[in-house]
């Protein structure tokens, strides 16, 4: 069950990065790819599980296969760059705090506001 509520966040948060990083043109049928992709890996994993019930094979099988792709997804995950947009967040709100007349230097203390990120995921 867990498993299955982290790979909802997982979707949800490719979404987002490819809605963020492609151009308008391109976003469309990869963002859509990706929920295409998620159905085909459910159904996969219920054949993977289908031949552990009915063929008698190890079930640990089925986890070694999960290891792989969870192997995978944490290289895939450390070798993405942030977005133009992630990265320039805090020049954008300071942009839109100066235009509301807010002030700038509240906003600048914020914890998040001084929170720093690579251009990379990777440490």
């Amino acid at each position: 069950m867990m498993q299955g509520m982290s790979s909802m966040g997982e979707i949800t948060g490719a979404e987002l990065f490819l809605t963020e990083a492609l151009p308008v043109p391109a976003r469309y049928p990869a963002v859509g790819l990706i929920s295409v992709s998620s159905d085909l890996g459910r159904f996969a994993a219920l054949g993977v599980a289908t031949l552990a019930l009915t063929q008698g094979l190890n079930w640990r099988l089925a986890f070694i296969a999960g290891a792989a792709v969870a192997l995978v997804g944490s290289v895939a995950r450390t070798a993405l760059r942030e977005t133009p947009e992630f990265a320039d967040a805090k020049k954008r709100l300071k942009s839109v705090s100066k235009r509301a007349h807010e002030d700038v230097e509240a906003i600048e203390k914020l914890p998040l506001y001084q929170e720093k990120f690579a251009r990379s995921t990777r440490s």
